[in-house]
C-alpha cells in the first residue's frame, strides 16, 4: 500500500492500478518463499531466499506487463528498453529491500524464540534436578532419627511392650508414606499431616510426657495438592532444635488455612528457638527453599520467626491453593 501510495504521487495512475501493480510483486514473493523452502527444506536458505525473489519478481514482472497491455496496449510498441530496463533493476531494489526488511524481522522472531526455549529448557533441567534431590531426600530417613527409634524400641520392648508396638507400628506406617512417595512429585496435604503424625507419635513416646503436639488441618484443605516432603524437615527441625537438648514440656502445633489466596502451612514450637548463627540454615530448610524457588518463584516463600520467650514458628505459603 506505501509504495503504491508513493508511486501514484509520480505516474499519475490510479491507486487501485498501482497496488494491484505493487501486490503483484509482493504476494507472488510471500508464496514463493513457502513453495521453495517446502520443495527444497535442507536447502542453504541464502539459495532458497534468492530463488524465491527471483521467482516471485518475475511473476510480478509478467503481471506488471498483463495491466499494461489491458490497459494502453499501443505503449507496448513505443516501449523504451532503456527505460523499462531501468525501471526493471529499481523495482527489483525496492522488492529486494522490503524483503530484507521483513527477513531481518523474522530472524530477530526466531532469535528471541530460541533464547526463550533455552531459558525453557534451563528451567527444565533445573526443576529436573531439584525432583531427582527431592527423590533422594525421600528415600533417606535421618539416621540418628532411626537408630534412636529403634533404640528405644529395644528398650521398651521389655519393661513397657505396649508402646514398644505403638512405636514400631507408627515407624512402620511413617516408611510406608516415604516409600510410597519416592517417586511422587506431589502429594495431598492430609497425606502430609499424616507423615508428620506418625513422626510425632514415634516422638512423643520416645521423650514421654515432655511433648505434646496439635494438628490443625480444616476439612476444606485436605485435597489440596502441595509439593511432597514440606512438613517433614519443619517438623524435625522443631524437635532437634526446640526440644533434644531441654528438659522441660513442650508443645509443636501444625497448621493448615486458606489467607489471601494462598495456602499457609504452619510448624510452631515452644521450644529453646533460634541457636546462634543456624537461624533455618540446615540441609532439610534449605532443600525446601529451593524447591519453593523453583516451582513457584517469588510467589511461595518459607519463613521462620522468633517468638516470645521462646519458641520458633515457620511458615510456608504456596500460590493457588486447591489447585
Amino acid at each position: 500500500m506505501l509504495i503504491a501510495v508513493v508511486i501514484t504521487t509520480f505516474n499519475g495512475f490510479t491507486l487501485w492500478r498501482n497496488l494491484w501493480v505493487s501486490a503483484g510483486f509482493g504476494v507472488p514473493i510471500v508464496v514463493m518463499v513457502n513453495w521453495v523452502y517446502r520443495l527444497n527444506p535442507n536447502g542453504r536458505e541464502w539459495n532458497n531466499n534468492f530463488i524465491a525473489l527471483v521467482l516471485g519478481f518475475a511473476i510480478g514482472v509478467l503481471n506488471l506487463m498483463a495491466v499494461i497491455f489491458t490497459s494502453h496496449p499501443e505503449s507496448i510498441a513505443q516501449l523504451n528498453v532503456r527505460v523499462w530496463i531501468g525501471n526493471l533493476v529499481f523495482s527489483f531494489a525496492i522488492c529486494l529491500a522490503v524483503y530484507y526488511f521483513f527477513y531481518t524481522r523474522y530472524r530477530m522472531q526466531c532469535l528471541r524464540a530460541e533464547v526463550l526455549e533455552r531459558q525453557a529448557q534451563a528451567a527444565d533441567r533445573e526443576r529436573l534436578l531439584v525432583q531427582s534431590q527431592l527423590q533422594v531426600l525421600q528415600s533417606q530417613i535421618e539416621p540418628h532419627f532411626l537408630f534412636n527409634t529403634l533404640a528405644n524400641v529395644q528398650g521398651l520392648v521389655d519393661i513397657e511392650p505396649t508402646k514398644a508396638k505403638q512405636m514400631i507400628a507408627a515407624l512402620t506406617q511413617m516408611l510406608r508414606a516415604n516409600l510410597q512417595r519416592t517417586r511422587a512429585t506431589s502429594t495431598t496435604l492430609i497425606e502430609e499431616f499424616e507423615i508428620a503424625r506418625c513422626y510425632l507419635d514415634i516422638q512423643s513416646i520416645r521423650m514421654g510426657e515432655r511433648l505434646t503436639y496439635q494438628l490443625d488441618l480444616p476439612e476444606t484443605l485436605q485435597n489440596c495438592v502441595v509439593p511432597p516432603m514440606l512438613l517433614q524437615p519443619l517438623v524435625e527441625n522443631a524437635i532437634t532444635h526446640g526440644f533434644e537438648r531441654s528438659t522441660g514440656p513442650g508443645q509443636v502445633v501444625i497448621r493448615a488455612k486458606a489467607q489471601d489466596q494462598q495456602l499457609c502451612l504452619s510448624v510452631q514450637d515452644d521450644g529453646l528457638g533460634f541457636v546462634t548463627g543456624n537461624a533455618g540454615s540446615g540441609v532439610g530448610l534449605t532443600n525446601v527453599r529451593e524447591r519453593l524457588q523453583s516451582l513457584y518463584g517469588d510467589d511461595a516463600s518459607l519463613t521462620l520467626t522468633a517468638l516470645a520467650p521462646h519458641g520458633v514458628l515457620a511458615e510456608i505459603r504456596l500460590p493457588r491453593y486447591g489447585q
